[in-house]
């Protein structure tokens, strides 16, 4: 039997944590083991919020903010259920988005993850969906991928604990995370009905600053004469509706490049 655990990190974002909790509400409660959220060293206490919801929600606290990835970890290693499933606290999960974990993680698939969708506005906001899109258009069905979306996914407790969760703290590390299952056998299969929206923007600054950690913790490293090469097909990347879309995303492909140069530059350095 199917129970799962979903892992939600949250700093100082009460609106947002009670939207998501409040999405997990309208599924099918009888999949779900329980809540944990973690806590990351929120200024704001998060107990009354928490407590004001019929739910079995456990809350573990870091007293200093350590990053998703590490709240990810300490809560993963403490899970009972058989499936581990990931929430960013900005998203809302459909009214079927247990079910359709349940359905299918199957057996000899390591994990699975979705789409994402929008529900809020903006150019930064509108900028970000485009890039989500594009990945979408270049894969099908089922089929195994490279990236794993820390926010909109599930995978098997037992795999999880076997890799020691996510091995890369920054930006990139959903995707080392493929690797690390992909050593073990498993592939993370993409399922589209697994959809949340998403509140796309944070800021133009948080933006900028994701793009660039995103590069510098990407698990494929980038040559100095390579990114060269790869600059000319970053342009590619000025994806979007309108100019000013297509020109953030351009902006935003080149950031996450020279964060690719940048990791290269260090390790080399490093070496000597």
């Amino acid at each position: 039997m199917v129970r799962i655990t979903v892992i939600i990190p949250t700093q100082d974002r009460l609106q947002d944590l009670h939207r998501c909790i409040k999405g997990i509400q309208d599924n099918d409660l009888k999949l779900l083991h329980e809540i944990i959220v973690v806590d990351d060293g929120s200024e704001t206490t998060i107990s009354p919020l928490v407590e004001s919801f019929n739910l079995p929600i456990r809350v573990i606290r870091n007293e200093r903010p350590k990053g998703a990835a590490i709240c990810r970890n300490i809560a993963g290693m403490s899970v009972e259920s058989n499936v581990i499933a990931f929430l960013d606290d900005d998203a809302v999960p459909t009214a079927d988005w247990l079910s359709v974990i349940k359905r299918e993680l199957l057996e000899n698939r390591g994990g699975i993850t979705g789409r994402v969708l929008r529900f809020d506005s903006g150019i930064v906001s509108a900028a970000r969906q485009a890039r989500y899109d594009m990945r979408y258009l270049s894969v099908s069905r089922e089929q195994p991928v490279q990236f794993f979306s820390g926010g909109n996914s599930a995978v098997w407790t037992t795999l999880f604990k076997k890799v020691n969760g996510f091995n890369s703290l920054g930006s990139g590390g959903d995707n080392n995370f493929v690797i690390d299952i992909e050593n073990q056998g498993f592939k993370i299969h993409f399922i589209p009905e697994l959809i949340i929206l998403h509140r796309n923007s944070k800021g133009l600054m948080k933006a900028v600053i994701e793009a660039y950690n995103s590069g510098k913790f990407h698990p494929k490293q980038v040559s100095l004469r390579d990114s060269v090469r790869n600059l000319a097909a970053v342009k590619q990347s000025a994806i979007g509706k309108t100019f000013w879309i297509a020109s953030l995303n351009w902006s935003l492909n080149a950031i996450h490049l020279l964060g690719r140069i940048q990791k290269r530059e260090i390790q080399l350095k490093n070496m000597k």
